[in-house]
């Protein structure tokens, strides 16, 4: 039973195995459940097109290409998730707010993770392989978990700002043809900002920064502050930075400066 299950005291692959790639698994069919309750024997294409934005098919063109519909019927299809049923968001390139570079996202946590593994791989859960399961959720968790640590890192800037750590008024992401700027703070601490689900060390640091200043160029921000938010972060790593956090800060809620600022 779940409360059985010392979810705390497991390593994450064995939680994940648990809660969703068992026979019996507590929310395998959580999502399911709720998202019927809420479309009804309609969702088809809803689920479709939800599926097509947790794999990485953001755009309308990716998703319409992706589902095989229509970009006009699939922008219907959005409106709706985005409005009425209140499942995905619109998110737009700050400094660049036009439609045509709208990107849609999930909002909530599980659904984003139940269409990512489990509803692109349910024939192989109905079939009872659950191996195939856990050899998909090893392939794609590091992008997936990428993603999500973005989400994380907004989160905790957002938490600093609220207790006087950083001064910014606007916060978003950037993006314009091959170029991209994951997390943009505006104001007085204005900064550029790369998030990296890995180990960040003195040369992976050094392309970061150089990469950071081009696009802040290209963005029309000028002279902006340098951030790193990394998994872990090398000691030399933090010599490019103003802010260098690292998950290990953002669990103890802090945000420390990197050694360029004092340069």
């Amino acid at each position: 039973a779940l409360e059985d299950f010392e979810v705390g005291a497991k390593p994450l692959e064995d939680v994940v195995e648990f809660l969703f790639f068992t026979e019996n698994a507590p929310l395998q069919n959580e999502v399911r459940d709720l998202l019927r309750a809420e479309f009804g024997n309609r969702g088809a294409q809803n689920y479709s097109i939800l599926e097509a934005i947790a794999t990485g098919h953001t755009k309308l063109s990716e998703i319409s290409s992706y589902v095989g519909i229509p970009a006009t019927s699939v922008s219907a299809f959005l409106n709706a998730l985005c409005d009425y049923h209140g499942i995905v968001e619109k998110n737009i390139p700050l400094l660049r707010p036009a439609a045509k570079d709208t990107r849609y996202a999930i909002k909530n946590p599980m659904f984003r993770f139940w269409f990512r593994f489990v509803r692109p791989n349910e024939s192989s859960l109905e079939l009872g392989r659950y191996e195939l399961f856990k050899q998909e959720f090893k392939r794609g968790f590091s992008t997936y978990a990428g993603r999500e640590f973005e989400r994380l890192a907004k989160e905790h800037l957002i938490s600093s700002l609220k207790i006087g750590r950083i001064d910014f008024s606007e916060l978003g992401s950037w993006w314009h043809k091959d170029r991209e700027i994951d997390i943009i703070t505006l104001g007085k601490d204005a900064c550029v900002w790369e998030c990296k689900w890995s180990i960040v060390d003195n040369r992976k640091a050094s392309d970061i920064a150089l990469s950071l200043k081009e696009n802040a160029s290209y963005a029309g921000i000028r002279s902006p502050k340098l951030g790193l938010i990394a998994r872990e972060i090398g000691n030399d790593a933090r010599d490019y930075f103003d802010y260098a956090v690292s998950l290990g800060d953002i669990i103890e809620g802090k945000l420390p400066y990197g050694k360029r600022r004092d340069a």
